[in-house]
């Protein structure tokens, strides 16, 4: 989000686009739990605490790089607890197309930013001919590259927890968040290795409105 300083729409973007990828993911994951009956906690006791967390190495991420995620779901032991782990990044995803189908609404005839802009552009803000098309592009671009981090397959993301052995936890967790942390912020061969993966992944899926 720091790169986009210079463009404050696209700022407002990001920023708006990580709120709403924590807690989107988060209400998510927590609702569909509960609707298939995993969650054992009253309601009064979960509405007071709020499913919503922060992983603090994510909102550092999502400063310095433009995007970040929460904190990670707990380790599933059935096939109902990796739905509803599933449930979060679905969720943020689903919020990017909508997102995106309101840019390609509102602004038909502005489709040069989609083509041009790769995500890794948008993260560190994205130029678009209004200040309002920035915005609206900032936040599909920010939840889609949000909902995509998340499907990481590497420990504790929710990627790993869809397919990791029932119960089973990795030691070197916290070791393994600093080593994203670091791929997601340190520029190589001009950009860092998470945002080449996504301008990879995420790229087409952009390309897709224009």
């Amino acid at each position: 989000m720091l790169w986009a300083l210079a463009q404050p729409a696209a700022m407002a973007g990001l920023v708006a686009a990580f709120v709403i990828g924590v807690g989107l993911r988060s209400v998510a994951q927590w609702s569909a739990a509960r609707w298939l009956g995993l969650a054992t906690a009253p309601r009064r006791d979960a509405t007071r605490r709020g499913p919503v967390r922060l992983d603090p190495l994510g909102v550092m991420a999502a400063c310095l790089s433009g995007t970040g995620w929460g904190r990670p779901a707990a380790s599933p032991a059935s096939r109902r607890e990796r739905w509803a782990v599933l449930a979060g990044p679905a969720a943020v995803l689903l919020a990017s197309q909508a997102a995106f189908a309101a840019y390609h609404s509102a602004y038909p005839g502005l489709s040069l930013p989609l083509r041009l802009n790769r995500p890794s552009d948008v993260l560190h803000g994205a130029i678009a001919p209004t200040s309002a098309a920035q915005l609206i592009l900032s936040v599909a671009v920010g939840l889609l590259s949000f909902g995509l981090v998340a499907l990481l397959p590497v420990p504790p993301f929710d990627g790993y927890r869809l397919f990791a052995a029932p119960g089973r936890r990795v030691a070197a967790e916290r070791l393994v968040v600093v080593a994203v942390f670091v791929l997601t912020v340190v520029p190589v061969a001009g950009r860092p290795p998470v945002l080449i993966a996504l301008d990879a992944v995420a790229g087409p899926l952009v390309r897709f409105w224009a």
